[in-house]
C-alpha cells in the first residue's frame, strides 16, 4: 500500500466546493482516504500556496476534430465540421480507427495536463470509432462518457418523412444502447420525429445520456429545433448543448435537464453567449464544454506555452 499526505494552503471540498484553509489530503494507492489538518502519513508533500480542487469535467467535446488544427480560421465553419459535407465528415468516412490512435493519444495527454479528468465526448461515426476513442482516453487516465453519433442522418426532413425510421439508424442506435454508450444527435432537425422518439425511448429506458445541439445558430433556432427537442427528447438524461439563441421565455420552457454551454466556441462561431443567468434562475445548472478540440486545444496550447 502506497500512502502519502498532501498539504496545501486551500482546497475546495465536497459537492459544494467548500473552501478549506491549510488542508491536508491523505491518499492511499491513488485514492483520497481523508481530508483534515493532521497528516495521516509520514510521507508529506507540501505544495505551499496552492489551491487543490476536484478534476474538471469537459461536458461537450468533439475529440475527432484534432486533425483540423489550423483550419478553423481559414474556412467557413460548416465547410470544416458541418454534416455531412464538411472536411471532418469527409475524412472520417475514409479513416481507419487505428490511424487515429496517435492523434487521440496526443489530445488526451493535453486534456489531462489542463486538469480535466472526465469527458462527455462526441464520437462521430460511433460504431467505427467509439472503441478506439474509449481505449485511448482510458490509457491517459481519463474517465470518458462516450456519446456515439449514428452514421446516418437527414440533411432535411420532409413532412412526409416524419414517421419514417432509417433502418441503419435504428440498428446503430440499438447497438449503442446495448453497449451502454450515450447517444449524440447532430441536431433535432437532422432526424425524423419517429427517429427522435426512438432514441428517447431506447436511451431513456437504460438511463443513458442523449446529447444534441440545440439553437447553436440563428438558422437552427428559426427552424424550430428547440420545439422538436422538447417534443421528443425530454428524458432524465437528455443533454441540450449550446442554446445561444434562446430568449428568457424559451429557457423557461426547458425542464430541469443537464445543459451545456461552450463559451469559447460560441463566441468564435456565432458571436453570442447563452443566457446563463436566466438558466440559473430557471433552476438549471449549466455545465461547460470546449466543443471543437482543434480550435480550443490549439489556442489553449499557445496561451499556456505548450
Amino acid at each position: 500500500m502506497r500512502r502519502l499526505s498532501i498539504k496545501s494552503s486551500m482546497a475546495l471540498v465536497g459537492e459544494d466546493l467548500e473552501p478549506v484553509k491549510d488542508v491536508i489530503i491523505d491518499i492511499s494507492d491513488g485514492e483520497i482516504i481523508g481530508i483534515g489538518r493532521v497528516p495521516g502519513s509520514n510521507n508529506v508533500v507540501d505544495l505551499g500556496n496552492t489551491l487543490i480542487m476536484p478534476q474538471l469535467t469537459n461536458a461537450h467535446i468533439h475529440v475527432l476534430d484534432y486533425f483540423l488544427m489550423g483550419v478553423f480560421n481559414k474556412y467557413y465553419i460548416d465547410d470544416v465540421v458541418g454534416a455531412p459535407y464538411g472536411i471532418k465528415y469527409y475524412y472520417l468516412r475514409r479513416a481507419r480507427p487505428k490511424s487515429l490512435r496517435s492523434g487521440l493519444a496526443m489530445v488526451f495527454r493535453r486534456v489531462r495536463n489542463y486538469g480535466v479528468g472526465c469527458l462527455l465526448a462526441v464520437i462521430e461515426y460511433g460504431r467505427s470509432f467509439a472503441d478506439v476513442v474509449i481505449e485511448e482516453a482510458r490509457k491517459a487516465g481519463l474517465c470518458i462518457v462516450p456519446l456515439a453519433e449514428p452514421s446516418t442522418f437527414r440533411v432535411y426532413v420532409r413532412s412526409d418523412e416524419e414517421e419514417d425510421v432509417d433502418e441503419v439508424f435504428e440498428d446503430e442506435v440499438r447497438y449503442f444502447v446495448d453497449r451502454g454508450f450515450g447517444i449524440s444527435l447532430i441536431s433535432p432537425l437532422n432526424y425524423s420525429l419517429a427517429e427522435l422518439r426512438l432514441v428517447s425511448r431506447l436511451g431513456g429506458s437504460r438511463g443513458l445520456p442523449i446529447s444534441t445541439h440545440v439553437s447553436e445558430t440563428e438558422d437552427t433556432y428559426l427552424d424550430g429545433d428547440l420545439n422538436r427537442a422538447l417534443a421528443t427528447l425530454v428524458t432524465g438524461n437528455t443533454v441540450f448543448v449550446h442554446l445561444t439563441q434562446l430568449s428568457d421565455d424559451d429557457i423557461s420552457r426547458i425542464p430541469t435537464l443537464p445543459i451545456v454551454t461552450c463559451p469559447r466556441s460560441n463566441i468564435e462561431f456565432v458571436g453570442r453567449l447563452a443566457r446563463v443567468g436566466a438558466m440559473v434562475r430557471r433552476g438549471l445548472r449549466p455545465l461547460i464544454g470546449t466543443d471543437n478540440v482543434a480550435l480550443i486545444e490549439l489556442i489553449l496550447g499557445r496561451r499556456l506555452g505548450y
